[in-house]
């Protein structure tokens, strides 16, 4: 990247020679099943660059230190290394993987995506708007994983399928949201700003340490303590297993706790 435009690998040019195209501010691609993946590196340090993509059906952008990148018609896009955002503001189709960095997808208020999520290792986050929709899978990938609904104004549902063995926090593949995601850590519902939102557990023997609407709660394991943090869901569902249901002291809000068939369900407080 430079102040004359970015520089790159590309099908066809050079024979992808690393010194295939240079000061390049806009690349059109061709719909039949294009990539588009940022590996930026700061030439003196090594280190990757951060960037942000700004989507749009019209025409997108990629910006990384103070240069623009516009860009249409890719079906993949990928992030580096680095830091990356993704702000999706209108109806758009791709696949969008964030590589490595703690990067954020932000679906606007309203906007379908067409297309799947992948935001790799470290600490990433999808963010949808109310009303937002996503058709493919959003698969967190290791580190701790963040899914934001709290924008919605409307219910939302999930109904957890498994704890995720390879990267850690859970997985729901019931669709229940429109979508499947997996090793997710943290979940955000709308909380007073909406109506009930419903978190359904694993089947498994469970604990769930429940605190105010607006504040942190858990949802663990009985025998592995893997643990996923919620906030915003106000009707809390146990499955066929044992579910041990404790609130906090001091806990506001309303609540609706059902047990489930089989097992053997507590209801208690806790420290």
């Amino acid at each position: 990247v430079a102040a004359g435009g970015f520089g790159g690998t590309a099908t066809g040019i050079n024979g992808g020679a690393a010194d295939g195209f240079a000061n390049i501010d806009a690349v059109t691609g061709t719909l039949l099943g294009d990539t588009l993946t940022s590996n930026l590196i700061d030439g003196a340090t090594t280190a990757p660059i951060d960037g942000a993509f700004t989507l749009n059906a019209s025409g997108s952008s990629f910006l990384a230190s103070g240069t623009t990148l516009s860009f249409s018609s890719f079906e993949t896009i990928n992030g580096g290394a680095g830091i990356e955002t993704f702000q999706v503001d209108s109806d758009f189709t791709a696949d969008l993987t964030g590589g490595d960095g703690n990067d954020v997808v932000t679906l606007a208020a309203g906007v379908a995506l067409t297309g799947s999520v992948d935001t790799g290792g470290d600490d990433d986050s999808l963010v949808l708007g109310n009303g937002a929709s996503l058709s493919g899978p959003y698969s967190a990938g290791s580190g701790s994983d963040t899914l934001d609904l709290a924008a919605f104004t409307t219910a939302r549902n999930v109904a957890l399928t498994a704890r995720n063995t390879t990267d850690g926090g859970y997985d729901d593949t019931s669709s229940s949201l429109g979508f499947n995601f997996t090793s997710v850590n943290t979940l955000l519902g709308s909380g007073d700003t909406g109506a009930d939102d419903t978190l359904g557990g694993v089947v498994q023997d469970a604990v769930w340490s429940i605190d105010s609407v607006g504040s942190d709660s858990t949802y663990r394991d009985a025998g592995s303590t893997q643990t996923l943090t919620f906030r915003g869901f106000e009707d809390l569902a146990g499955n066929t297993d044992s579910d041990e249901f404790g609130f906090v002291a001091g806990v506001t809000g309303s609540f609706v706790v059902t047990g489930g068939a089989g097992g053997q369900d507590v209801l208690t407080s806790v420290d």
